[in-house]
């Protein structure tokens, strides 16, 4: 019988192993210098002035989604990329909203469609769930493989990413 000791260093390595196959988050020195003074675009900022709007006085904050995608698509637009949010980016939507840092950042870290690093140009998100697993989806991690690209690491020749996700999140812990 394996000691609890064994099963809890396997856990531990592969903890591990996921985080380090986990996208790499610049340093955020780095990261404040670039996005410190973020701020929308003359249409971007019609555009999130519009969907603020769609919300009655009051729930402004419901807007965090769309407000949080527009952000991500004008950090893509400036990167060439299909884009992230950088925390001072997360910082400014929460901002806008009048709402804490923290909802906004725990929304950005609930859902797949967010990205918390830099991503390629091409990023293919493959579910490592059992149901996916069994539907096929080590097949398109190993056609992802053998087109070169490295789960959460973005190949140097051409702009591409590969990362593993969760299909259907805990929708009853969802923020």
């Amino acid at each position: 019988m394996a000691s609890p000791n064994c099963f809890y260093r396997s856990v531990k390595l592969r903890n591990l192993k996921k985080m380090a196959d986990a996208p790499q988050i610049p340093d955020e020195a780095e990261v404040r210098a670039r996005w410190g003074a973020f701020a929308w675009t003359k249409e971007n900022a019609e555009k999130a002035k519009a969907v603020v709007a769609r919300y009655p006085a009051g729930r402004q904050r419901s807007a965090v989604m769309p407000l949080l995608d527009l952000a991500q698509r004008q950090v893509g637009a400036e990167t060439q990329t299909q884009g992230w949010l950088p925390v001072p980016v997360i910082e400014y939507v929460a901002a806008e909203l009048d709402m804490p840092f923290m909802r906004a950042y725990e929304v950005a870290t609930f859902y797949t469609m967010y990205n918390l690093a830099p991503v390629g140009r091409y990023h293919v998100q493959v579910c490592g769930t059992t149901p996916c697993l069994l539907r096929g989806s080590d097949d398109v991690m190993a056609a992802c493989k053998n087109r070169g690209m490295t789960k959460g690491k973005t190949t140097p020749e051409a702009p591409r990413m590969c990362s593993v996700i969760r299909a259907i999140p805990k929708a009853a812990r969802r923020p």
